[in-house]
């Protein structure tokens, strides 16, 4: 969304012009933000020092959610935002299937990713195993099969349903 014409532009060769137009132009951050409602956009995050946009998409839009994140210590707080937006998961989480002998295991939750240090690509697993964890929250294999690799790496920030490792039924 560009902020010259508060329209959205996907062709590459055509921001050149707009960020040199931006230059010298009014900002529309009120028409962004009517185009961006109309989009379908209900949540808005604003990164850096300051929260001024954040306040003006607040008074702007009635329905959106927002944020504002200052510094990097607040990057938890983010997470927290992202995944309290994220549908309730089931009890049970069912994973995701991609082939007929392969799947999906994915977060449980929004968090850091820790995984257990016994599971590595080759391992098989059962049922329930736990593979690790995202913040407190213990990511368990809905499946039984071989891991064939971690998707996320120890120490990555995850959201909730994003894959953490792939495994072929046995």
């Amino acid at each position: 969304m560009s902020n010259v014409d508060a329209l959205p532009h996907d062709k590459g060769e055509e921001w050149s012009s707009l960020l040199s137009a931006q230059l010298s132009s009014p900002v529309r951050w009120k028409h962004c933000l009517l185009s961006l409602s109309e989009a379908g956009v209900t949540g808005l995050v604003e990164l850096g020092p300051g929260g001024v946009l954040t306040g003006m998409a607040k008074r702007t839009l009635e329905n959106s959610r927002t944020i504002s994140v200052a510094t990097p210590d607040e990057l938890d707080k983010l997470i927290e935002w992202v995944g309290s937006s994220a549908p309730v998961a089931p009890a049970q989480h069912e994973g995701e299937h991609l082939f007929a002998v392969e799947r999906l295991i994915v977060s449980p939750a929004a968090g850091v990713f820790t995984p257990v240090p016994d599971i590595k690509s080759g391992t098989v697993i059962d049922v329930g195993r736990v593979l690790g964890h995202v913040g407190e929250v213990e990511v368990r294999s809905p499946f039984a099969g071989r891991i064939e690799n971690y998707i996320a790496v120890e120490g990555e920030r995850v959201t909730s349903r994003q894959p953490i490792a792939w495994l072929r039924a046995e």
